[in-house]
């Protein structure tokens, strides 16, 4: 506990950039008063009044602040924490794509590889709290940027692009085959559409068991990513009843990709379930079997 409370310390400390006074829209600051110090989204300037819109990265609260009054201290937010989770998922996808193919030996073989691969491994295995909030943050704000939506500025010649079909609520396909000018009669038109690159890719995923639940955790940022939205349908009670539990007598293998995902996805919960302390002996822990590769 006393390591992850110095972890948590000090990635705060970090994401402390300098005193700022002026505010980019969407950009992340910490406010700091005789309150409390957390870390806000800036939402623009009250017309005709002294005050900035913030809204707080996880309650979504709402808070209206002067800045000639010097009440607050404003400081820019470094994406520390959101830069060690990028890095995470990076050696998860490592681990997923060539865990079965090589062993890390074998990528040490090129000195190009060697250090950067060295740091991610001493990273993969860094959690606390600040890491498991960045995580959800992540998500929070690929769901609010709309990656997939693009402008017609953004259009290239060749590709194929999807416009809203507002009536029929739909996205047709279309190949963006001539470059559009403003004083083209289509101008006016392309530019009040909404385009995207991809159209939403929703997902229901039926059955919340382990393999469902896994697919709903580990696909849900690329849904997200495009506007999508994902559905988990489970017939059992302990989904729509709040706090009730199932049990059934089912082993389930979980070989190394499994521990790779659950290690990123869980964060500090990871240990706690999987990782027993010295001389514990808690059945519910499950049994490592590591010539086989496998815990259950």
């Amino acid at each position: 506990e006393l390591r992850l409370e110095i972890l948590n310390d000090t990635i705060r400390e970090l994401s402390k950039g300098d005193e700022v006074k002026e505010f980019e829209n969407d950009e992340w600051y910490w406010l700091e008063d005789s309150d409390r110090t957390a870390v806000y989204i800036y939402d623009g300037k009250k017309t005709g009044r002294d005050e900035h819109r913030f809204v707080h990265v996880d309650t979504k609260f709402e808070k209206f602040v002067s800045v000639s009054d010097g009440s607050t201290k404003f400081r820019a937010y470094v994406p520390v924490a959101e830069a060690i989770t990028r890095a995470q998922r990076a050696f998860m996808n490592i681990e997923l794509d060539h865990g079965k193919k090589f062993i890390y030996d074998a990528f040490m073989e090129f000195s190009h590889l060697r250090v950067a691969l060295r740091r991610l491994v001493i990273i993969s295995q860094v959690h606390c709290e600040e890491l498991d909030n960045a995580r959800l943050n992540v998500l929070a704000e690929i769901q609010r940027s709309n990656q997939a939506q693009v402008s017609i500025h953004e259009l290239e010649l060749g590709r194929t692009y999807y416009t809203y079909n507002s009536e029929d609520k739909v996205y047709d396909p279309f190949v963006y085959s001539k470059r559009l000018q403003p004083s083209d009669p289509e101008w006016d038109e392309m530019k009040r559409t909404k385009i995207v690159s991809v159209p939403p890719q929703s997902t229901i995923v039926v059955g919340g068991g382990p393999t469902g639940l896994m697919t709903v955790v580990h696909c849900t940022e690329a849904i997200l990513t495009t506007s999508g939205v994902m559905k988990l349908y489970e017939a059992r009670d302990a989904f729509t009843k709040g706090g009730a539990t199932f049990e059934r007598a089912q082993i389930v293998r979980l070989d190394a990709r499994w521990i790779g995902m659950l290690r990123y996805h869980l964060g500090t919960g990871f240990e706690d379930v999987y990782i027993p302390a010295s001389g514990e002996t808690d059945s519910q822990l499950g049994n490592t079997l590591p010539t086989q590769g496998f815990v259950e």
